[in-house]
């Protein structure tokens, strides 16, 4: 039989890891110092804590036969004798500490409590301090200091409202990721227009995919391994894929792209876009464009139905947008009159389009043109029809100077090997104009 004398070193043997983090104003921190206790060999239970802006994020491990737990804290030191303040019944593991001043010290203490509301086990005593930022506005930036757990998202989620935004302040520092309490500028508006540097200008490209193929590959249909090693490759090396509304923007000069923008694009609504595209995307988390033919919807088994289009449609990586009625060549035909022609042009833009937002719910504001195809007259019939901009599939990367109705776009054929794919991804250009 135990001695009550064991019985009480092993319910209350523990040792103190101390932690202190402080930011002191103008962005300088302290480093972390720590002392420990030893203990008589039992496993000591842990009480860990996260200061934040205003607040500290509490974390212990869970105790067999625990009830509940008294937490304890204070500005005294001797927290575990003093008991100042006292915040009783807590269910889970964990707590946040919230309304606390940034800079000052604060003590916890926390015991395990049974069933009938006794006091069983303590854990270590642990101290920290809220950070205090030093944040300083310019006309067209902030300078803040980063806290322990920020990335490039979280600081763009709290200054600009925007987690997408954080390849905006990573590009604007030049910083490969957030350190910790080294300051970083916070830009408030695009910082170049157009993409213009001193050095030259940046160009954005898009990806155009038609079939995704389950076995061997041909001029139109990528087999789903190369696919996969394509969108490794995007990833592997840095580049970020951008929706298309946001290259339009840029080209509209209302926002700016990352430096290693590209764009991705599938034409016709073929099943294999539903059934490998998509998952792989969903993986790597990028965001592509479908441009949908609506009569190839529903046409054969190879081919999207409805209900996976609006599928895609209502999902976050995937855009739909219009590539016409019957992907006819939109150039007038030696053998149509200007009557028919013009006809035609309003069912292949304007019926198209109105279908697509009947069976989906989209409002298309871009057009892929079939086979590239287009003149003079296509472009002002799509903009009547309130398209904002439209695509050929001329190969290259786009300047901000590039034709809003004249996009370029580029295939991505099945027998591409990974060095012939990455020659589609030119992102910058020093060329000079003349």
């Amino acid at each position: 039989m135990r001695s009550a004398r064991a019985d009480k070193s092993a319910a209350w043997c523990w040792a103190a890891w101390v932690l202190l983090a402080a930011l002191a104003i103008g962005g300088c921190a302290a480093a972390p110092k720590i002392a420990q206790v030893k203990g008589d060999g039992a496993r000591i239970p842990r009480l860990k804590t996260w200061a934040l802006e205003g607040e500290i994020h509490l974390d212990w491990d869970f105790v067999r036969g625990a009830a509940a737990y008294n937490l304890y804290w204070s500005d005294d030191p001797d927290v575990a004798s003093s008991r100042d303040n006292k915040i009783a019944g807590l269910k889970g593991t964990s707590y946040i500490h919230k309304g606390l001043r940034n800079g000052e010290t604060y003590y916890y203490f926390l015991v395990a409590t049974d069933a009938a509301g006794n006091e069983t086990l303590a854990f270590p005593e642990t101290v920290d301090v809220p950070f205090r930022y030093d944040v300083r506005r310019f006309r067209n930036f902030l300078a803040v200091v980063p806290r322990v757990h920020d990335t490039f998202d979280s600081l763009a989620q709290q200054y600009l409202r925007d987690a997408d935004k954080g390849w905006l302040i990573r590009d604007f520092n030049d910083l490969r990721r957030v350190t910790p309490f080294q300051a970083v500028l916070i830009p408030l508006k695009p910082y170049e227009p157009g993409g213009l540097t001193s050095k030259g200008y940046r160009t954005v490209p898009v990806l155009t995919y038609h079939h995704i193929s389950r076995t061997r590959a041909s001029k139109m249909a990528v087999p789903v391994t190369s696919f996969e090693l394509q969108m490794a490759y995007l990833r592997r090396n840095r580049y970020q894929v951008i929706p298309l509304r946001q290259l339009i923007d840029f080209l509209d000069f209302k926002g700016q792209v990352p430096e290693r923008a590209v764009v991705i694009t599938f034409d016709d609504g073929w099943a294999s876009t539903y059934r490998l595209a998509y998952p792989i995307l969903r993986r790597y988390g990028y965001q592509a464009t479908l441009f949908l033919s609506t009569d190839v919807i529903g046409s054969s088994r190879r081919a999207l139905t409805w209900k996976q289009a609006r599928e895609l449609a209502a999902s976050e990586t995937f855009d739909v947008q219009c590539h016409t009625k019957s992907h006819r060549n939109l150039k007038m035909q030696p053998e149509e009159d200007f009557r028919g022609y013009i006809a035609m042009l309003q069912r292949e833009l304007r019926d198209s389009r109105a279908l697509v937002k009947r069976k989906t719910g989209k409002e298309c504001q871009f057009l892929a043109y079939p086979y590239g195809a287009t003149n003079h007259l296509v472009v002002a019939m799509a903009q009547k029809f309130g398209y904002r901009a439209a695509f050929t599939v001329d190969r290259g990367a786009n300047p901000f100077f590039v034709a809003n109705y004249r996009i370029l776009r580029s295939m991505i054929f099945g027998d591409y090997d990974l060095q012939q794919f990455a020659a589609n991804l030119a992102t910058f250009s020093d060329r000079v104009l003349k």
